[in-house]
């Protein structure tokens, strides 16, 4: 994702929704680069620094979570350890 929020991504999101039929009223996808992808309170620092603190993403209680964090042994081209995306679905 070079731009995780643009309208471009964000429409691509929505049609990897709509054609698996994951029946969604809102989404939300969000991008972050953890320093230690094995630390959970590096991705939850990461998560802060995105913009969802701890308060902010209590507000998505009920909400369908799914996600992809590389590890530090995940080699993939394009990719570093640490890059993760989490996409928050509301039914």
């Amino acid at each position: 994702m070079s731009k995780p929020n643009s309208p471009e991504t964000l429409s691509a999101e929505e049609e990897v929704l709509t054609g698996y039929k994951i029946p969604f009223k809102s989404f939300k996808v969000i991008s972050f680069t953890a320093k230690d992808p094995e630390s959970a309170d590096s991705v939850a620092a990461a998560l802060t620094a995105a913009g969802y603190d701890t308060k902010t993403r209590s507000q998505f209680a009920g909400w369908h979570i799914g996600g992809e964090l590389f590890g530090s042994g995940d080699d993939d081209e394009g990719t570093i350890p640490g890059e993760g995306v989490v996409m928050l679905t509301k039914s």
